[in-house]
């Protein structure tokens, strides 16, 4: 018969589903900003405060365009300068807001060149490091389950020349 309740969860370990029609959406964009030093070919990517590298991303501002949020963005991130190349995804997730408690945020995701440069990071709400990756080194971080796939299509879509 096995052990009575064992399958049961309790109420806390329910996740609440969540109507997502009815929440706020904010925009943002995203990037996968690459670089090539000689023969190798490196990643820049941000560290938040949960312990996870990712993509430089943030707020698109009223009436500016993607592509112009992106170069902006990845300046005020980690402070190089980049060349927007491609549109490469998008992806939605929930977040906590503190006006609307609840926020359905949609990230545009682009891929982005930039000359191999040292990072000009400043921490900022939310960030606590950016650093360059080879491209061997990425499988061994931590890094959210809905931008690896972001990651993966941006490498496969890096100019070979």
């Amino acid at each position: 018969m096995g052990e009575p309740g064992k399958t049961d969860t309790s109420p806390k370990a329910k996740k609440k589903e969540i109507d997502m029609t009815n929440l706020q959406t904010q925009d943002l964009i995203g990037t996968l900003v690459f670089a090539k030093k000689g023969e190798t070919v490196y990643v820049a990517l941000v560290h938040d405060i949960f312990g996870h590298w990712t993509v430089p991303k943030g707020k698109i501002e009223e009436g500016e365009e993607l592509e112009a949020a992106v170069i902006r963005k990845v300046q005020d991130e980690i402070g190089i300068a980049v060349e927007v190349l491609e549109k490469i995804g998008e992806n939605e997730y929930i977040s906590s807001h503190p006006e609307f408690k609840k926020i359905r945020k949609h990230t545009h995701h682009f891929l982005s060149r930039a000359a191999y440069e040292p990072l000009n990071f400043v921490a900022k709400k939310g960030l606590n490091n950016a650093k360059w990756f080879e491209l061997s080194e990425i499988a061994a971080l931590n890094i959210y389950d809905d931008i690896l796939p972001i990651i993966a299509k941006g490498i496969e879509r890096i100019p070979k020349e």
